[in-house]
């Protein structure tokens, strides 16, 4: 689509701004390598030279530059930020950090600061002959520089020229720079590892988006640093390259996804059922007919205890059977066949009457033919009325005997929980099968039946998960997520107490379950390769010391990692610490492996006494051409940069 003539001169003005932007990456080098003080030394130098040289008042001169630098950052944020780090380590210090470098560090200053101080003593107002002053920012004089000149030339070009408190503004800078020397360090390029594995953990971290504290966090709470969706091609990539590394993953994604999933099979049951009665257990392994016996055994207890039942217990009985001479006409059949006294006769006028008093058993058996006819009515055609009413009659009989004896109460209530318990489990058994509403319906007719069918109910449910856990890849998944129909038939029958605990412990092993299954599986993807090309892309604190000390491989190496490029990687033994660390489930271990700032501070503290050497070197050169110092060594710098 072609763009309007107002957007058309929106980007050329916006192009004239950007080429009009000075680019300075000397100057950010020398930001850099004086740690955020080159503009102050310019302006401090420039303040005591003629206009025609670039001379003028020192806070305008400064605050200029400033002002170029900030516009300069602002236009090309990236190539200043490598400069001002390439400048933050020159070879010079590097000299005075290696072993043994430290003579050669203060020989090698000495001479650059006699060499400049020489060729710009009393010359205030003189040109600089050869093209070779170091302040001339511009044409051949800034391009013939080497990284080399820069911070002696620097601080002793400031001492000679200017004197006074001018001098003591350039030249007690490297002496006061040191105590900001870790800070600057630290703002300017963030966390740096001490070796390659912590380099590439950070930057793994980095790229999952997570610092140290969460991923410890995570460890703390049952993951592991590996299980994060953005580092499976990491770790795909780590594993393809053979070596120790791959061994240590193939076992730790086995172990992870193991270990994770019964992890939460064991939390599932403790939820659903960590013990039942062991009456309902037994009710709930039982066939029908061990079931039947073991509520027979029950009720022949009771039974016992009852010998006869009372007079007026009896005269119900004799209603009932006169009522339903149905009922009592099966009962008399059943006894006569186990030769059984029966208990009823008829009289010589046809009417029932007690042949002997009943016992307790007896009056059950009565209750129990009278619903037996109640059935039968109901299924009879145009006998609805009579059935109802002898379904209310065996309700009410029932009534009666349990409240004259409670034993035969409790015995009936074991026995429907026994049946209860036996039906919740198997319904239990099919709730993931149905909808959440389903499941809803069965979980509340379970509760209504009491605590102990829930308990089956929830038990039945227990052994079809453990299928389910089995045999259905991503279940673990399902159930974790509440918006999905497993994850909302799990909230409706597992223990609110328990529910979030056992989502988080199901998401564990799902996320365990996917990264097995990422990393070992199909060929490498786009997302593998670029992983592989980024193993390695963090800087070092040997690759910062092979910057200081002027190795142009290290150099080039450190400026490919920092534009983006790709780094040679890692050996086989450091990858294999990487692997242990991204499957580790010790969170010290993996915090003391990713901060350990230790090596860091060492490096900084040298370079911090290097620079100090520079400065202190710097002002004997000076004081020694001036005659000013026949023994011993100068006092401290006090000026603005050299407070103590």
């Amino acid at each position: 689509m072609a763009i309007t003539e107002a957007q058309r001169r929106m980007l050329d003005e916006a192009r004239a701004q950007q080429a009009s932007v000075e680019k300075m990456p000397f100057r950010q080098a020398l930001q850099g390598a004086t740690y955020s003080w080159g503009d102050e030394i310019e302006a401090a130098v420039r303040s005591v030279l003629p206009e025609a040289l670039g001379g003028g008042e020192y806070e305008a001169i400064r605050d200029e530059l400033r002002g170029r630098l900030a516009e300069y950052q602002r236009q090309y944020p990236g190539e200043a930020l490598t400069a001002e780090i390439a400048g933050a380590f020159l070879p010079t210090v590097a000299a005075a950090v290696l072993p043994g470098g430290q003579g050669a560090a203060a020989l090698r200053t000495a001479e650059l600061a006699t060499r400049t101080g020489r060729m710009m003593q009393g010359v205030k107002g003189a040109t600089v002959a050869g093209g070779e002053g170091i302040l001339s920012y511009g044409g051949a004089a800034e391009g013939e520089l080497t990284a080399d000149d820069i911070a002696p030339a620097l601080a002793s070009a400031a001492t000679s020229i200017v004197g006074g408190k001018a001098a003591e503004k350039a030249i007690s800078g490297a002496g006061a720079l040191g105590s900001r020397v870790i800070n600057f360090a630290r703002e300017k390029m963030g966390t740096k590892a001490a070796d390659a594995v912590q380099a590439e953990l950070l930057r793994l971290a980095e790229t999952s988006g997570r610092t140290v504290d969460d991923i410890v966090n995570d460890i703390m709470n049952g993951r592991v640093m590996a299980e994060n969706a953005t580092l499976a091609a990491a770790v795909r990539s780590l594993r393809s390259q053979q070596g120790p590394a791959s061994t240590t993953i193939d076992e730790a994604l086995e172990r992870r996804a193991t270990q994770t999933r019964q992890a939460a099979t064991e939390e599932l049951q403790e939820g659903l059922a960590p013990g039942m009665p062991g009456n309902v257990q037994k009710a709930i392994n039982a066939s029908d007919a061990e079931l039947a016996k073991m509520e027979s055994a029950m009720y022949k207890k009771a039974f016992g205890e009852v010998p006869n039942v009372s007079s007026e217990i009896a005269e119900v009985m004799l209603e009932y059977a006169r009522l339903y001479p149905q009922a009592a006409a099966r009962l008399t059949e059943k006894y006569r066949r186990r030769n059984i006294v029966p208990i009823f006769k008829q009289a010589d006028d046809g009417a029932l009457e007690l042949a002997r008093l009943p016992d307790l058993e007896d009056a059950e058996i009565l209750r129990r033919e009278i619903g037996i006819q109640a059935r039968m009515e109901f299924k009879t055609p145009g006998q609805e009325g009579l059935a109802v009413d002898a379904k209310d009659a065996e309700q009410t009989f029932k009534r009666i005997l349990d409240a004259e004896y409670p034993g035969l109460a409790e015995v009936r209530a074991s026995a429907a929980s026994l049946r209860g318990a036996k039906e919740s489990y198997q319904e239990g058994k099919r709730v993931f099968s149905g909808s959440p509403d389903d499941a809803e319906i069965l979980y509340d007719k379970a509760a209504e039946e009491g605590p102990e069918a829930v308990k089956a109910f929830q038990a039945g449910a227990m052994a079809q998960l453990r299928k389910m856990l089995s045999r259905q890849p991503g279940i673990t998944g399902r159930l974790a997520d509440p918006e999905r129909a497993d994850g909302q038939i799990l909230a409706i029958i597992f223990p609110n107490e328990g529910l979030e605990s056992i989502q988080q412990r199901l998401s564990i092993a799902e996320g365990a379950r996917d990264l097995r299954q990422s990393v070992t599986r199909g060929s490498m993807t786009a997302p593998q390769q670029q992983a592989a090309a980024r193993e390695g892309t963090n800087l070092t604190m040997t690759d910062i010391s092979g910057i200081a000390g002027g190795d142009p491989i290290a150099i080039l190496g450190a400026t490919r990692k920092m534009l983006g490029g790709i780094a040679p990687g890692l050996t086989d033994a450091q990858r294999n610490q990487v692997a242990e660390v991204l499957f580790s489930e010790d969170p010290q271990f993996v915090r003391r492996m990713m901060t350990n700032e230790a090596p860091i501070d060492e490096v900084l503290r040298k370079i911090q006494g290097a620079l100090s050497m520079l400065g202190a070197t710097a002002r004997r050169t000076v004081a020694v051409e001036a005659g000013q110092v026949t023994q011993g060594e100068p006092s401290p710098a006090t000026g603005l940069l050299g407070m103590q």
